[in-house]
């Protein structure tokens, strides 16, 4: 049976290297290397990352059925200054998980669960110091409950079960940050 076929494939490895230790197949290599597109990593193309969000944002949108959102410059600032170790997957899960959270017409620093540059390095000065102490601990609190949320699909019980607290207490702080559940229950009206 005929077949007309194109095959597209991805590495981060070289497989030139590989083949020359014979770790990978040089007929196959040979079949797969017909034209070779070399694409840096996100982070060496930062001019890119606010150019993928917002289409992102616009698929994810469409895809959940809500109105697009837009990124405010906080939230773009904070995109800028992220490594993007996992590339344009991990630009555009995050994205797709900050729209489920986030409040608003816009996204929000606050909304957007990535630790800054200095964080992933294990260091302590990545604690957005622009901050008070108190509105780091706000801005903190209010992430973690969306992220919460989020997870237990709005069901305060195992939200607040998740996050080792009486369902009370749960509740409390939702009502002091101001975060609706009913946002982030399945069937709900778009977030």
């Amino acid at each position: 049976m005929p077949v007309d076929v194109r095959v597209i494939s991805a590495t981060h490895r070289n497989l030139k290297e590989l083949v020359q230790a014979g770790r990978f197949r040089q007929d196959l290599y040979y079949r797969l290397n017909v034209f070779c597109v070399a694409l840096p990593p996100l982070r060496e193309r930062k001019e890119d990352v606010p150019i993928l969000a917002t289409r992102f944002l616009e698929d994810a949108a469409r895809a959940a059925g809500t109105p697009p959102k837009r990124l405010d410059t906080g939230a773009l600032r904070k995109l800028l200054a992220h490594d993007w170790p996992g590339n344009v997957r991990e630009l555009k899960n995050l994205i797709d998980s900050t729209l489920l959270v986030a409040r608003g017409d816009a996204i929000e620093a606050d909304d957007l669960a990535l630790e800054t540059p200095s964080a992933s390095r294990g260091d302590d000065a990545s604690i957005e110091a622009t901050k008070t102490w108190n509105e780091a601990k706000e801005s903190f609190a209010r992430r973690y409950l969306k992220q919460v949320l989020a997870r237990a699909e709005g069901n305060i019980s195992l939200a607040a079960r998740e996050s080792g607290m009486l369902r009370q207490a749960f509740q409390r702080l939702l009502k002091r940050h101001g975060v609706d559940p009913e946002r982030y229950r399945s069937g709900s009206e778009p977030r």
